[in-house]
């Protein structure tokens, strides 16, 4: 029996399973993107990319072709075309758009950058039980001593931000995290009583 159309066949599956993997590999759209209008969400509709944004209600229809999204936008105030163009990984655009009543005169104020994901974490600290979310360089936690809330800005492992608290507490704060950020070490000052005196604080991942 001649076995050579069945070794094709498998040859067949195992290229057609190799092309599905790198196309599945491929940069792709993120479905957010921070822009100067507020954060702009993407959604795949047939062949179409339909997109929203909160400013004037925003809304993108348009079809993507490598890297470049073309289309019509609309807002309570107005209308007209744009062209969107990704970074090679999608993780930034630029953008131009025109208005219906002046198609010749195009405006390039606009881009993106993708939102990153949320991750969570944990720590037991001298307050509680401290709960973060990070979102690229952002960080806003909440602990349970007086509704406890801080919002900070993280630079490599190192965050400054600000606490504060419902009995009008509210201070400037350090924290350097771990390599894996399991913990942190930090000080913290108080507006309030101790503008100039900094106090050690630290805490570490909740299991």
């Amino acid at each position: 029996m001649n076995r050579l159309p069945v070794v094709a066949l498998s040859l067949f599956l195992c290229l057609a399973s190799l092309d599905a993997e790198a196309q599945d590999a491929r940069p792709k759209i993120a479905p957010e993107y921070f822009t100067e209008y507020g954060v702009l969400t993407l959604k795949p509709s047939g062949a179409q990319i339909v997109g929203t944004y909160p400013h004037e209600n925003g809304k993108i229809i348009g079809k993507l072709k490598g890297n470049v999204l073309k289309g019509t936008w609309r807002q309570r105030d107005g209308g007209g075309a744009f062209v969107i163009t990704f970074s090679p990984d999608f993780s930034t655009f630029t953008a131009r758009y025109n208005n219906a009543g002046t198609p010749d005169s195009w405006a390039t104020n606009w881009s993106g950058m993708r939102k990153p994901k949320v991750q969570a974490r944990e720590y037991q600290t001298f307050w509680g039980v401290m709960k973060c979310d990070f979102e690229g360089s952002q960080v806003a936690c909440e602990y349970p001593l007086f509704n406890g809330k801080i919002m900070g800005e993280l630079k490599g492992r190192a965050l400054t931000g600000l606490w504060l608290q419902a009995n009008g507490g509210v201070g400037n704060l350090r924290m350097t995290f771990a390599e894996d950020f399991s913990s942190f070490e930090g000080t913290y000052n108080d507006f309030n009583f101790h503008p100039d005196k900094w106090i050690e604080w630290s805490g570490a991942i909740k299991y």
